[in-house]
Parts: C-alpha cells; sequence; structure tokens
C-alpha cells in the first residue's frame, strides 16, 4: 500500500473535533531535488517521542523528534521509510 494512506490513517485516527485544528502534517518541496515534512504528534500515543536520525552514506536524510513534532528534511525517495518506522 502506499504510505500516504497509512499516513492519512494515522491523521484520521486522531482527529476528534479539536486536535486537528491545530495539529497536522506539513510536506513542503526544497530548492533541491529533496523535501521538508513537519508531523505534529502532540496528544498522540507518540508523544514524547525524542530521537535523532540521520543516514548520509546512501541518502541525504535528517529526522528529529522533539517530543510534539516529527520534523526533518530528505529525498522524496527516502520519506516511505520514515512514514513507514513511525506511523505504520
Amino acid at each position: 500500500m502506499d504510505v500516504f494512506y497509512y499516513l492519512e490513517r494515522w491523521y484520521f485516527s486522531h482527529c476528534n473535533g479539536d486536535w486537528e485544528h491545530t495539529h497536522g502534517i506539513s510536506i513542503k518541496t526544497l530548492n533541491v531535488p529533496a523535501l521538508t515534512y513537519c508531523i505534529d504528534i502532540e496528544g498522540t500515543e507518540l508523544e514524547g517521542a525524542h530521537f535523532i536520525e540521520s543516514e548520509k552514506n546512501s541518502t541525504w536524510f535528517f529526522s528529529i523528534g522533539t517530543g510534539d513534532s516529527i520534523q526533518g528534511y530528505c529525498v522524496p525517495s527516502f520519506f516511505p521509510k520514515i512514514v513507514r518506522k513511525h506511523f505504520i
């Protein structure tokens, strides 16, 4: 299945009439073939996650869990790995 399906399911599972008005998912392109993302995790089962991940050998990638969001940047082909790791 497409990873966006799983990300969408995760998001909609937290929509309760309030949460979705102040939390969300942002995916933007950069001026190089890469994207940046921010996924709010406050008020979810992932809240409080603190981590730093990077993989410089094969793919341009950086991700950080700040406790209330997962943020980072990567080449587009790496984004499905991030979704699979945290949201499936």
